[in-house]
C-alpha cells in the first residue's frame, strides 16, 4: 500500500510497493507522477502531479482520465480501487475510486490544508495536523508504523 501526503503545494509519497497479502515487491517505486509535459485536466484545470495509492495499473488507468479531463460527472469502466492526490496550478484534489462503483469521487483540497491517503495517511495527516512539519516528515513518521509504507521518501513541490 503507501502513505501520501500533501499541503501548501508539497507533495509527498514513500517508494514502498506491496501486493494486497502485505508481501514487498519493491522500495523503490516512484508514486508521484510529473504531469508538466501531458496534457491531463480536473475540473477544466491543467494537472502538474499526481500520487496514487491503490492496485499498480490504476496508475495508467487514472493517467488514462486525466489524459481525457476528469470532471464531477466522471466514471470509469473498471473494478480498479485507488485514492490518489492530484495538483493543478492553483489547487489540488483527492480522486478516489473503489471497486464497487464507476463513479470518480472528486474532492477539492483547501489550500493550506493538509491531506493524505494511503495505509499510512491517517498516521501523515495527525502529524501535518499537529506538528510544523513538512509533507516529507509527514510520511517518514507514517513509515515507522505503517509496514505496508517504505522505502525512500519522494518529494515534488508545485513551485
Amino acid at each position: 500500500m503507501t502513505t501520501i501526503a500533501y499541503k501548501s503545494g508539497v507533495l509527498a509519497a514513500d517508494s514502498r510497493m506491496t501486493k494486497a497479502d502485505g508481501t514487498l515487491v519493491s522500495d523503490t517505486y516512484s508514486k508521484i507522477v510529473d504531469c508538466e509535459d501531458e496534457e491531463y485536466t480536473i475540473q477544466g484545470e491543467r494537472v502538474l502531479a499526481f500520487a496514487l495509492s491503490g492496485v499498480a495499473k490504476a496508475r495508467s488507468i487514472l493517467a488514462y482520465a486525466l489524459a481525457e479531463g476528469i470532471t464531477v460527472a466522471s466514471a470509469l469502466d473498471t473494478d480498479d480501487f485507488f485514492s490518489a492526490i492530484v495538483v493543478t496550478e492553483d489547487r489540488a484534489y483527492h480522486v478516489s475510486k473503489d471497486e464497487d462503483s464507476a463513479q470518480l469521487d472528486i474532492l477539492g483540497i483547501e489550500e493550506g490544508e493538509p491531506f493524505c491517503c494511503g495505509t499510512g495517511g491517517k498516521i501523515a495527516h495527525h502529524y501535518l495536523l499537529h506538528y510544523e512539519v513538512d509533507p516529507v516528515d509527514a510520511v517518514v513518521q507514517a513509515i515507522k508504523s505503517d509496514v505496508f509504507s517504505g522505502g525512500e521518501v519522494e518529494r515534488w513541490s508545485r513551485a
